[in-house]
């Protein structure tokens, strides 16, 4: 039986942005739909993603205001569940892709099934040559060479709790909370190197630098949960 892989994309203003990511994505193999969030955006984003979506309808845009990224995150994961996807890949907008590194992590959780979440290779940029993927096994999260919250794909049978985000996180360590929470019910995740990828960095942020209000709460709430340290 084929698998169906969804992609769920947060996004707001900086359009030439969010272009750069659909553009890319159209010339990936191994997706099915692709769930895109506006968060408000006051450029011509809103009016791109629904000319998209008529030209592609593989584009499903949803106009989300007021909306925390965990929340778009979350709510994405759940219309993917509905479509029925196998996979759901969560990615930035300001990240340019590896050719082919959607169907590679697609197929590196159909090959290997104990893995619950994968991820391309930060370390390296696409500049690079690219490698057959090699399984490298990592714990934790980016800031400990674990799972980059700028792009990964997780396994929907992996994810037994709900919704994909603790609702009390903000904005820095969702990531986290989904690394830590697929650790716990017991799946792997996988760094896949060879594969690479570049983060063009906090595009959103840097124009909307009050997003950073709730980073300390954040932590608190985090490590109260998780235990400091981590």
């Amino acid at each position: 039986m084929a698998v169906s892989t969804s992609i769920v994309i947060p996004v707001r203003d900086n359009l030439p942005i969010t272009q750069s990511i659909c553009n890319q994505l159209l010339e990936q193999p191994g997706w099915d739909q692709c769930h895109i969030f506006d968060n408000g955006s006051e450029d011509d984003t809103w009016q791109y993603l629904n000319d998209l979506a008529y030209m592609e309808p593989r584009f499903i845009p949803w106009f989300a205001p007021y909306k925390g990224i965990y929340d778009m995150w979350s709510m994405g994961f759940d219309f993917a569940v509905e479509d029925g996807a196998d996979y759901v890949a969560i990615l930035n907008n300001d990240i340019v892709l590896s050719s082919g590194l959607i169907a590679a992590m697609g197929d590196v959780l159909e090959a290997t099934k104990e893995v619950g979440v994968v991820y391309p290779d930060y370390t390296r940029s696409v500049a690079e040559q690219v490698d057959p993927a090699i399984p490298y096994y990592t714990r934790g999260t980016y800031r400990h060479g674990g799972m980059s919250g700028f792009c990964f794909m997780l396994r929907v049978a992996a994810v037994t709790w709900h919704p994909l985000v603790d609702p009390n996180l903000s904005l820095w360590y969702g990531d986290d909370d989904i690394a830590f929470s697929v650790a716990k019910a017991g799946w792997k995740q996988l760094r896949l190197a060879g594969w690479p990828l570049d983060h063009i960095g906090q595009a959103t942020c840097n124009q909307h630098p009050e997003v950073f209000k709730d980073i300390p709460a954040d932590k608190i709430y985090f490590e109260k949960k998780w235990g400091k340290g981590k």
